[in-house]
């Protein structure tokens, strides 16, 4: 009888003892384990691009000059697809710029525009507090720039007057880009999202460019381009949905019974 008894209490501490191993070894591969948590953003930017020797290129064909700061809104993805100190942010950029209005009166218009998706990868480098963020960040993108300008608009403020003959060109250009810069965020609790404010800035470096393309066909050589770097600032809006329990956490919990 005392026999029995003891083989089955050795049996039922013996596996309470194997599925509290499992457990442990299931907290520590869910701790090794990548986190992929999605996460996303949309915000707005300005680049300070140098329009100096364009400007000069156009003010000399009688055209308007472009202004600097251009704005641009942005559409970001985010996730820790390594570790949750690594994150990686994919984005779509547009960005546009014109011409004075003032120019209108004249019958003028330049108008700029710039198509980029870019990729980036963000150190998070408090990555135990929740809320308050630091990422210094380098990224790498594609661009589509183009350029148009007008000549001839008809006027329409003023009664009576003459229809004239629009001339328009179009150029386009497709850089690569490289950005380094650092992001400050700070976010709040919001039922079961974290809603996080950042500011940005860094420079943008353009390099390996083709020649503007004018409408499709003809490279020009001699159309100067936007400098090969600029400074931008920008504000992002993200949201994530609230961490789970901490892995790390539960594997203390559990060590220490």
């Amino acid at each position: 009888m005392f026999t029995k008894t003891g083989v089955v209490c050795f049996f039922l501490f013996s596996f309470i003892h194997l599925c509290a191993q499992r457990d442990t070894l299931s907290i520590k591969c869910e701790l090794l384990k990548p986190q992929c948590n999605w996460d996303y953003g949309a915000g707005a930017r300005f680049s300070f691009l140098d329009f100096e020797e364009m400007n000069r290129a156009l003010s000399n064909a009688g055209l308007p000059e472009l202004e600097s700061p251009v704005p641009c809104v942005a559409l970001a993805a985010r996730s820790s697809l390594i570790w949750r100190e690594l994150q990686l942010e994919a984005a779509l950029e547009f960005t546009s710029g014109s011409s004075q209005r003032d120019a209108l009166n004249n019958r003028q218009s330049v108008v700029f525009r710039d198509y980029g998706i870019r990729t980036r990868a963000m150190l998070d480098v408090f990555p135990q507090n929740r809320f308050s963020k630091v990422f210094p960040f380098a990224g790498l993108g594609l661009s589509y720039q183009a350029v148009r300008t007008k000549s001839g608009l008809i006027n329409n403020n003023v009664p009576g007057s003459p229809v004239q003959e629009t001339f328009e060109q179009r150029f386009t250009l497709a850089p690569l880009v490289c950005e380094l810069g650092l992001s400050l965020e700070q976010g709040i609790s919001v039922r079961n999202k974290d809603v996080f404010v950042g500011l940005r800035g860094g420079y943008a470096f353009r390099f390996i460019n083709n020649n503007w393309i004018e409408n499709g066909q003809t490279e020009v050589a001699n159309l100067p381009r936007p400098a090969a770097s600029a400074p931008f600032v920008a504000m992002m809006l993200r949201i994530k949905t609230a961490p789970a329990c901490d892995p790390k956490s539960r594997l203390l919990k559990q060590l220490g019974k």
